[in-house]
């Protein structure tokens, strides 16, 4: 899982030497932050069992858009572990 996330970390930031830098910060600074960096772009990784059209159904997506976010055929066999870009809103 750490591997996973560390991936997305690195993907979706420029790193010109290929180091992580994090930064300390004192409780309020780490509060305003969370509010402030609320990502808008949400992954999803695939567990056994999980289907493309339960995937979309979840995040209130067609078939055809989750497929094409992710350059994939909507044919295409999803893998355990692999990580979808889906939209914020997630039905429960």
């Amino acid at each position: 899982m750490i591997k996973v996330i560390l991936f997305l970390i690195l993907s979706l930031s420029s790193f010109s030497n290929n180091k992580l830098l994090i930064p300390t910060l004192s409780k309020n600074d780490e509060k305003q932050l969370i509010i402030t960096l609320k990502p808008k772009i949400r992954f999803y990784i695939v567990k056994k069992g999980d289907t493309l059209e339960g995937i979309a159904k979840r995040f209130r997506m067609t078939v055809k858009e989750l497929a094409r976010r992710n350059n994939r055929d909507i044919e295409g066999i999803l893998r355990i572990g692999e990580v979808l870009q889906v939209d914020e809103v997630e039905n429960t």
